[in-house]
């Protein structure tokens, strides 16, 4: 079965910014939770036989990943105009 998650996450009043990170299909977070969802590719498509999902609750590790997540959206280095050195 075949799950457009474009679509879905369109219709989502969130912030979305999407980044070619291999294997890391989704992440989820807030100040509470956060889910990662690992899984292999075949060319485009997701082997959904290879997917593997870690949710945690943990407050302190959450804090730590939102904390980077944060400064990466901010600092926007996945973008084509990105330069490293211009700080």
């Amino acid at each position: 079965m075949e799950v457009t998650t474009m679509e879905i996450m369109k219709e989502l009043p969130v912030e979305l910014k999407f980044f070619p990170v291999p294997y890391i299909k989704l992440v989820v977070r807030d100040q509470e939770e956060m889910l990662i969802a690992f899984c292999k590719l075949s060319g485009d498509v997701a082997l959904s036989e290879t997917a593997i999902c870690i949710w945690n609750q943990y407050e302190e590790f959450i804090e730590t990943i939102t904390g980077m997540y944060d400064f990466i959206w901010s600092m926007d280095f996945f973008s084509p105009n990105f330069s490293p050195n211009r700080f």
